[in-house]
């Protein structure tokens, strides 16, 4: 008898155990997640919320939808938008305020406390449908750039550090400032491309002959449309043509983030990445545990990052967070379940965040913010 109770306490203490330990692994609207072709690093921690946003069926309550791009210039003072509206945060992402109603806003970057550029798209883009705004005043006052009226023909990217900024427009001309938006200068980029769709200027310092630049997107050769990556080492003046393996998909949209001149990623289908790290000279490839599209991406100079991948298929939910600690070798799992996550920003080691939606039939806003204790 006694035999048979000491075999019963020991299989509740199993189970009681194997409970304790899959749920110190961390989940959220998934499943639990172990650890994926990685080290033995523990998985960081986020902090999940949204906006603030309240749905209803039948247009019912305020929600906020979509949010599609997020910047952050302090510890403090973040900025995101989607179709939902334009939100500002004061707290580190823990609470925002919506400073524009709903609309076709699709990029934000943050210059200064309280200085903000943001971009208007309305689908499917074209002259006359997209449009560039400011805010020196932290979006009590916004002023659209009439430098651009008429001009802008996409929304796919955009850039501001100081007075520089691009605008990244698909299709010739894109647009360059480099005295805080004053005035605005057409890039075709040596005509060695025919549609831009991202930009990475890594955080190095300039050389006597200005930044470095990277911008992704393709162009027709012998009558067939290939990817193509460009590389500026002066500040935009002159461009070229950088080597990419012969495999190299032709539609080739990508994420792409360059801590440096020399170290960078590049984000593609198939959960495939390539990692240069002599400036684009030469690549290899790396491969995370999925076979989804990569959506956005964020790694530093020491090796540590994420990378953010497609799961908007609202019928096959699966991972959408990876982190790495060895320059994209090895991933694991972070986060799972109704999350797609369409933009990261960072302001340095253990300080990120993450903006996107939940995939359902009626879709609310995500910020998702790295635990740093």
């Amino acid at each position: 008898m006694r035999g048979k109770w000491a075999l019963l306490i020991l299989m509740f203490l199993n189970i009681v155990l194997s409970l304790h330990v899959a749920w110190g692994q961390g989940q959220w609207q998934g499943h639990t997640y172990p650890l994926m072709q990685a080290n033995e690093e523990k998985p960081s921690s986020f902090l999940v919320i949204d906006t603030g946003g309240s749905g209803g069926p039948f247009g019912r309550g305020d929600p906020h939808y979509h949010l599609s791009d997020v910047d952050f210039v302090n510890l403090n003072e973040g900025w995101a938008c989607g179709y939902g509206g334009v939100f500002m945060t004061k707290d580190g992402g823990l609470s925002w305020e919506r400073e524009e109603p709903r609309g076709d806003w699709i990029r934000i970057r943050v210059v200064a406390p309280g200085e903000v550029y943001l971009l208007e798209g309305h689908h499917p883009g074209g002259r006359g449908k997209v449009f560039l705004w400011h805010t020196k005043d932290g979006g009590k006052s916004w002023e659209r750039v009439e430098a651009l009226e008429g001009k802008l023909s996409g929304y796919w990217d955009m850039f501001f550090r100081g007075k520089e900024g691009w605008i990244i427009s698909g299709w010739n001309p894109s647009f360059h400032t480099s005295d805080g938006g004053k005035t605005w200068k057409e890039v075709n980029f040596d005509n060695l491309i025919g549609q831009a769709y991202k930009i990475a200027i890594p955080a190095d310092v300039p050389s006597r002959n200005g930044y470095v630049l990277y911008v992704w997107g393709g162009a027709y050769k012998e009558g067939n449309w290939m990817a193509r990556l460009l590389k500026s080492e002066d500040g935009g003046k002159t461009w070229k043509v950088l080597p990419l393996p012969e495999e190299m998909p032709a539609q080739a949209f990508a994420a792409m983030c360059f801590p440096t001149s020399r170290m960078g990623w590049i984000g593609l289908e198939g959960g495939k990445l390539l990692f240069t790290k002599d400036g684009g000279e030469s690549w290899e490839w790396l491969k995370l545990p999925t076979e989804r599209r990569v959506v956005a991406l964020w790694i530093d100079q020491i090796g540590d990052g994420f990378a953010s991948i497609d799961n908007s298929d609202v019928y096959h939910i699966t991972d959408c967070l990876y982190e790495t600690h060895d320059y994209g070798k090895t991933w694991q799992v972070v986060l799972s379940g109704y999350k797609q996550l369409n933009a990261i920003a960072s302001i340095g080691p253990g300080y990120l965040w993450a903006v996107g939606y939940e995939p359902t039939l009626v879709p609310d806003d995500i910020v998702a913010i790295l635990q740093r204790w």
